[in-house]
């Protein structure tokens, strides 16, 4: 009767151990998580990788992608969607720029999140370099049917791993800023422009993380010929051009307190507009539904409201984008 108790005890502390630890998890630190993304980069900086150095909208990049080209009807290479190389471009010049960070962080923060994102890029990146690969084993010559095929599937894969280098890029502003806070003397004694930097380059990230959700999912990847889509491709190779690239010549003397109240109340209605973007899809409303919102409500009731908060955020006079920009461009050097 002992024995079988004591048994008994036994298998009982040994389940609720496993459960305890299943439960817990093992939290990953920040010299974990560098060593993971630090793979990543090796792998797309090496001779190996299809990316090269080269410039997309004025923004230079080493991640440019040389083969992001489709066929016409006559057999002739021409350019797709440089949406496409943009977006990629701006995520992993963030995450090629401030990884290392991660190296000198203390292990006391836990970096799961930013751990298990940057395995799913790895992932993503992968399978998009052997569909690259593919892509580049065929011949020029070939017919222009076959080369498509091929370069479709590419371009979706490609679509992926732009997704996911956003995620990636965003768990690492996010680990960096929020939670390590590594720009928090910015305005303060002590503080001074690597901080300012390191902030804006957050902020950036995520205003372009914004518009990866546009193009890639509520565009689904697509070019579409309708006025919104092309009003928001001009904001963002604007944002580009006035913001991203002029920051190189420095800035004017910014108040940092009243740029954090700025970035908080933009951050506040950009939100809104994540949501909007992520719940409405912009290539079925046009072709699907041919923009009839009374046909789209039918499977998302919410449709025309989400439509009227895209509106307002980025494309209806006086919007908090524009104003936000208008206000950076302000502090930029000429």
């Amino acid at each position: 009767m002992k024995k079988g108790f004591i048994l008994f005890l036994l298998s009982a502390i040994f389940v609720l151990t496993g459960i305890f630890a299943v439960g817990c998890g093992k939290s990953i630190n920040a010299t974990q998580a560098y060593n993971e993304i630090n793979n990543f980069v090796m792998d797309i900086t090496s001779d190996q990788s299809p990316f090269s150095n080269s410039t997309v909208n004025g923004v230079e990049t080493s991640f440019y992608l040389e083969n992001f080209k489709t066929k016409n009807d006559s057999n002739e290479f021409v350019d797709d969607d440089q949406n496409y190389l943009l977006l990629n471009a701006i995520s992993l010049n963030y995450i090629y720029k401030y990884y290392s960070k991660l190296e000198s962080i203390d292990k006391k923060y836990d970096c799961s999140t930013l751990y298990e994102s940057s395995k799913v890029l790895q992932t993503k990146y992968q399978e998009m370099k052997g569909y690259s690969d593919r892509l580049d084993d065929l011949s020029d010559n070939a017919e222009s049917f076959v080369y498509k095929g091929y370069f479709s599937d590419y371009k979706a894969k490609l679509k992926e791993f732009i997704e996911q280098s956003y995620s990636t890029a965003y768990a690492l502003g996010d680990f960096l800023i929020n939670n390590v806070q590594i720009t928090s003397k910015l305005g303060r004694e002590g503080g001074g422009i690597g901080d300012l930097e390191a902030y804006l380059d957050y902020e950036y990230v995520i205003v372009f993380k914004d518009f990866s959700d546009f193009f890639m999912g509520s565009c689904q990847g697509r070019i579409i010929d309708n006025a919104m889509y092309n009003d928001i491709k001009s904001k963002m190779t604007s944002f580009c051009s006035e913001i991203i690239n002029a920051q190189n010549k420095g800035y004017y003397q910014i108040n940092s307190n009243n740029l954090i109240t700025m970035t908080d109340a933009f951050n506040g209605e950009r939100r809104m507009f994540s949501i909007a973007i992520n719940g409405f899809s912009l290539y079925d409303f046009t072709t699907k539904y041919e923009n009839s919102f009374e046909a789209y409500e039918k499977t998302e009731n919410s449709a025309s409201a989400y439509y009227g908060e895209i509106q307002r955020y980025i494309l209806n006079e006086n919007n908090i984008f524009t104003i936000y920009t208008d206000y950076l461009r302000s502090k930029v050097k000429n």
